[in-house]
Protein backbone atom coordinates (compact mmCIF):
# COMPACT_ATOMS: atom_id res chain seq x y z
CA UNK A 1 0.00 0.00 0.00
CA UNK A 2 1.41 3.37 -1.02
CA UNK A 3 1.85 5.95 1.69
CA UNK A 4 0.70 9.54 1.17
CA UNK A 5 1.78 12.62 3.04
CA UNK A 6 0.00 15.97 2.94
CA UNK A 7 2.17 18.71 1.41
CA UNK A 8 1.56 21.20 4.20
CA UNK A 9 2.57 18.67 6.87
CA UNK A 10 5.80 17.90 5.00
CA UNK A 11 6.66 21.59 4.65
CA UNK A 12 5.95 22.33 8.30
CA UNK A 13 8.12 19.43 9.49
CA UNK A 14 10.98 20.43 7.20
CA UNK A 15 10.96 24.09 8.25
CA UNK A 16 11.06 23.11 11.92
CA UNK A 17 13.81 20.57 11.31
CA UNK A 18 15.83 23.03 9.25
CA UNK A 19 15.56 25.69 11.93
CA UNK A 20 16.79 23.25 14.58
CA UNK A 21 19.64 22.13 12.30
CA UNK A 22 20.80 25.69 11.64
CA UNK A 23 20.57 26.56 15.35
CA UNK A 24 22.63 23.50 16.26
CA UNK A 25 25.21 24.39 13.63
CA UNK A 26 25.47 27.96 14.86
CA UNK A 27 26.04 26.76 18.42
CA UNK A 28 28.60 24.16 17.35
CA UNK A 29 30.50 26.73 15.29
CA UNK A 30 30.71 29.13 18.21
CA UNK A 31 32.05 26.39 20.49
CA UNK A 32 34.58 25.29 17.89
CA UNK A 33 35.82 28.86 17.48
CA UNK A 34 36.20 29.31 21.25
CA UNK A 35 38.16 26.07 21.59
CA UNK A 36 40.37 26.80 18.62
CA UNK A 37 41.24 30.42 19.36
CA UNK A 38 43.87 29.56 21.97
CA UNK A 39 45.49 26.95 19.75
CA UNK A 40 45.84 29.38 16.84
CA UNK A 41 47.50 32.00 19.01
CA UNK A 42 49.93 29.47 20.51
CA UNK A 43 51.09 28.15 17.11
CA UNK A 44 52.59 30.87 14.87
CA UNK A 45 53.04 28.48 11.95
CA UNK A 46 50.20 26.21 10.88
CA UNK A 47 49.97 23.53 8.22
CA UNK A 48 48.94 24.85 4.78
CA UNK A 49 45.66 22.93 4.79
CA UNK A 50 44.80 24.29 8.22
CA UNK A 51 45.73 27.84 7.21
CA UNK A 52 43.50 27.54 4.15
CA UNK A 53 40.62 26.28 6.31
CA UNK A 54 41.04 29.20 8.70
CA UNK A 55 41.12 31.68 5.82
CA UNK A 56 37.79 30.38 4.45
CA UNK A 57 34.63 32.10 5.61
CA UNK A 58 32.48 30.28 8.19
CA UNK A 59 29.44 31.19 6.09
CA UNK A 60 29.01 31.23 2.32
CA UNK A 61 26.28 31.61 -0.26
CA UNK A 62 26.11 29.93 -3.64
CA UNK A 63 24.30 29.91 -6.97
CA UNK A 64 23.74 26.57 -8.72
CA UNK A 65 22.65 25.99 -12.34
CA UNK A 66 22.28 22.60 -13.95
CA UNK A 67 20.04 19.75 -15.06
CA UNK A 68 17.65 17.56 -13.10
CA UNK A 69 16.91 14.25 -14.87
CA UNK A 70 13.36 13.63 -13.65
CA UNK A 71 11.33 10.43 -13.66
CA UNK A 72 8.36 11.50 -15.83
CA UNK A 73 7.51 8.23 -17.58
CA UNK A 74 4.20 7.67 -15.80
CA UNK A 75 3.06 11.29 -16.18
CA UNK A 76 4.03 11.43 -19.86
CA UNK A 77 2.12 8.22 -20.52
CA UNK A 78 -1.06 9.66 -19.05
CA UNK A 79 -0.63 12.96 -20.92
CA UNK A 80 -0.04 11.18 -24.22
CA UNK A 81 -3.11 8.96 -23.77
CA UNK A 82 -5.22 12.11 -23.31
CA UNK A 83 -3.71 13.83 -26.36
CA UNK A 84 -1.58 16.29 -24.41
CA UNK A 85 2.08 17.09 -25.18
CA UNK A 86 4.74 15.34 -23.12
CA UNK A 87 7.91 16.59 -21.42
CA UNK A 88 11.55 15.60 -21.68
CA UNK A 89 13.25 14.18 -18.60
CA UNK A 90 15.99 16.88 -18.69
CA UNK A 91 14.74 19.80 -16.59
CA UNK A 92 16.58 23.07 -15.99
CA UNK A 93 17.36 23.66 -12.31
CA UNK A 94 18.40 26.96 -10.73
CA UNK A 95 19.12 27.12 -7.01
CA UNK A 96 20.41 29.46 -4.34
CA UNK A 97 21.57 28.52 -0.88
CA UNK A 98 24.02 28.96 1.94
CA UNK A 99 26.38 26.95 4.13
CA UNK A 100 27.76 27.28 7.63
CA UNK A 101 30.96 25.57 8.75
CA UNK A 102 31.07 23.43 11.89
CA UNK A 103 34.75 23.38 12.81
CA UNK A 104 37.20 22.83 9.94
CA UNK A 105 35.49 19.93 8.17
CA UNK A 106 31.75 19.58 8.74
CA UNK A 107 29.16 21.98 7.34
CA UNK A 108 25.41 22.37 7.25
CA UNK A 109 23.43 24.16 4.58
CA UNK A 110 20.06 24.92 3.09
CA UNK A 111 18.98 25.68 -0.45
CA UNK A 112 15.93 26.41 -2.58
CA UNK A 113 15.91 25.08 -6.15
CA UNK A 114 13.48 25.87 -8.94
CA UNK A 115 13.00 23.35 -11.76
CA UNK A 116 11.56 24.32 -15.14
CA UNK A 117 10.64 22.42 -18.31
CA UNK A 118 9.90 24.26 -21.59
CA UNK A 119 6.16 24.86 -22.00
CA UNK A 120 4.29 22.98 -24.74
CA UNK A 121 1.50 24.31 -26.95
CA UNK A 122 -1.87 22.56 -26.87
CA UNK A 123 -5.00 23.81 -28.66
CA UNK A 124 -3.93 27.44 -28.32
CA UNK A 125 -2.89 27.11 -24.67
CA UNK A 126 0.43 26.55 -22.93
CA UNK A 127 1.02 23.41 -20.89
CA UNK A 128 3.98 23.65 -18.53
CA UNK A 129 5.72 21.58 -15.88
CA UNK A 130 7.72 23.15 -13.07
CA UNK A 131 8.61 22.56 -9.45
CA UNK A 132 10.67 23.59 -6.46
CA UNK A 133 12.75 21.84 -3.83
CA UNK A 134 13.65 22.96 -0.30
CA UNK A 135 16.66 21.04 1.05
CA UNK A 136 18.70 21.24 4.28
CA UNK A 137 22.06 19.46 3.87
CA UNK A 138 24.94 18.07 5.90
CA UNK A 139 28.43 17.53 4.45
CA UNK A 140 32.10 16.88 5.16
CA UNK A 141 35.02 18.67 3.48
CA UNK A 142 38.29 17.17 2.20
CA UNK A 143 41.17 19.42 1.03
CA UNK A 144 43.51 17.71 -1.47
CA UNK A 145 45.21 21.09 -2.07
CA UNK A 146 45.00 24.57 -0.57
CA UNK A 147 42.57 25.76 -3.26
CA UNK A 148 40.63 22.56 -3.96
CA UNK A 149 37.77 21.27 -1.81
CA UNK A 150 35.96 17.95 -2.27
CA UNK A 151 32.89 17.09 -0.24
CA UNK A 152 30.18 14.43 0.03
CA UNK A 153 26.81 15.62 1.36
CA UNK A 154 23.37 14.31 2.22
CA UNK A 155 20.03 16.01 2.70
CA UNK A 156 16.35 15.45 3.45
CA UNK A 157 13.86 17.95 2.05
CA UNK A 158 10.64 18.46 0.15
CA UNK A 159 9.71 19.09 -3.44
CA UNK A 160 6.54 20.06 -5.28
CA UNK A 161 5.76 19.30 -8.93
CA UNK A 162 3.31 21.63 -10.74
CA UNK A 163 1.52 20.72 -13.97
CA UNK A 164 -0.12 23.90 -15.27
CA UNK A 165 -2.85 23.91 -17.92
CA UNK A 166 -4.67 26.98 -16.58
CA UNK A 167 -6.84 27.96 -13.63
CA UNK A 168 -8.59 25.63 -11.20
CA UNK A 169 -11.65 23.58 -12.10
CA UNK A 170 -13.94 20.95 -10.59
CA UNK A 171 -12.87 17.30 -10.85
CA UNK A 172 -12.72 14.19 -8.67
CA UNK A 173 -9.91 12.25 -10.38
CA UNK A 174 -6.89 12.80 -12.63
CA UNK A 175 -8.61 11.61 -15.82
CA UNK A 176 -11.46 14.03 -15.13
CA UNK A 177 -9.07 16.93 -15.64
CA UNK A 178 -7.38 15.59 -18.79
CA UNK A 179 -10.50 14.29 -20.56
CA UNK A 180 -12.36 17.63 -20.63
CA UNK A 181 -10.88 19.66 -23.54
CA UNK A 182 -12.48 22.85 -22.24
CA UNK A 183 -10.97 22.49 -18.79
CA UNK A 184 -7.92 24.35 -17.57
CA UNK A 185 -6.24 23.54 -14.28
CA UNK A 186 -3.13 23.58 -12.15
CA UNK A 187 -2.20 20.27 -10.54
CA UNK A 188 0.40 19.81 -7.82
CA UNK A 189 2.08 16.92 -6.05
CA UNK A 190 4.39 17.11 -3.03
CA UNK A 191 7.10 14.65 -2.00
CA UNK A 192 9.55 14.07 0.81
CA UNK A 193 12.97 13.73 -0.83
CA UNK A 194 16.30 12.27 0.31
CA UNK A 195 19.43 13.42 -1.50
CA UNK A 196 22.96 12.03 -1.64
CA UNK A 197 25.73 13.57 -3.70
CA UNK A 198 29.23 14.97 -3.90
CA UNK A 199 30.91 18.07 -5.19
CA UNK A 200 34.24 19.77 -5.75
CA UNK A 201 35.18 23.43 -6.07
CA UNK A 202 38.31 25.45 -6.70
CA UNK A 203 39.16 28.87 -5.27
CA UNK A 204 39.66 31.38 -8.07
CA UNK A 205 42.35 34.04 -8.14
CA UNK A 206 41.21 37.63 -7.79
CA UNK A 207 41.39 40.75 -5.60
CA UNK A 208 39.92 38.86 -2.63
CA UNK A 209 40.55 35.29 -3.73
CA UNK A 210 37.24 34.13 -2.23
CA UNK A 211 34.96 33.10 -5.13
CA UNK A 212 34.88 29.39 -5.94
CA UNK A 213 33.78 27.58 -9.09
CA UNK A 214 32.59 24.02 -8.68
CA UNK A 215 30.57 21.08 -9.93
CA UNK A 216 28.11 18.88 -8.08
CA UNK A 217 26.36 15.59 -8.90
CA UNK A 218 24.11 13.19 -7.07
CA UNK A 219 20.70 11.59 -6.83
CA UNK A 220 17.45 12.92 -5.35
CA UNK A 221 15.26 10.02 -4.20
CA UNK A 222 11.57 10.72 -3.41
CA UNK A 223 10.57 8.70 -0.34
CA UNK A 224 6.96 9.70 0.37
CA UNK A 225 4.54 11.50 -1.94
CA UNK A 226 1.09 13.02 -1.66
CA UNK A 227 -1.76 12.53 -4.12
CA UNK A 228 -2.09 15.05 -6.92
CA UNK A 229 -4.15 18.07 -5.91
CA UNK A 230 -6.15 20.47 -8.04
CA UNK A 231 -5.59 24.17 -7.35
CA UNK A 232 -8.10 25.05 -4.65
CA UNK A 233 -7.33 21.98 -2.53
CA UNK A 234 -9.29 19.17 -4.22
CA UNK A 235 -7.46 15.82 -4.03
CA UNK A 236 -7.34 13.84 -7.29
CA UNK A 237 -7.43 10.05 -7.12
CA UNK A 238 -5.66 7.80 -9.61
CA UNK A 239 -2.84 10.21 -10.50
CA UNK A 240 0.46 9.10 -12.11
CA UNK A 241 3.33 8.15 -9.82
CA UNK A 242 5.83 10.68 -11.21
CA UNK A 243 8.13 13.09 -9.37
CA UNK A 244 11.00 15.44 -10.17
CA UNK A 245 13.53 13.23 -8.40
CA UNK A 246 16.44 11.51 -10.10
CA UNK A 247 20.06 12.16 -11.07
CA UNK A 248 21.23 15.78 -11.10
CA UNK A 249 24.32 17.58 -12.38
CA UNK A 250 25.05 21.29 -11.87
CA UNK A 251 27.66 24.03 -11.76
CA UNK A 252 28.15 26.14 -8.62
CA UNK A 253 29.55 29.58 -7.92
CA UNK A 254 30.32 29.48 -4.19
CA UNK A 255 31.49 31.88 -1.46
CA UNK A 256 29.23 34.68 -2.68
CA UNK A 257 28.74 36.14 0.82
Amino acid sequence: MSKTVHVKAILTSLVLGGALLLYAGSTATALAQDRGSGMRHSSPTAAPAKQEAENDSDESGFLAVGTQFADLGSLNGRLEDAGYPTFGSEILSIGIGGRRAIGNRWFIGAEVTGMFSPSQGFEGRDVSLAGFRLMPTLGYTFRPTQRLRVYPEVGIGVEAALLDIGASGEASNFEGVLSDPGRSATLARGSLVARIGAGADYKLTGPDGQARLGVQAGYALPALSSDWELSGGSTLSGGPDSTLGGFYLRLLIDDLL
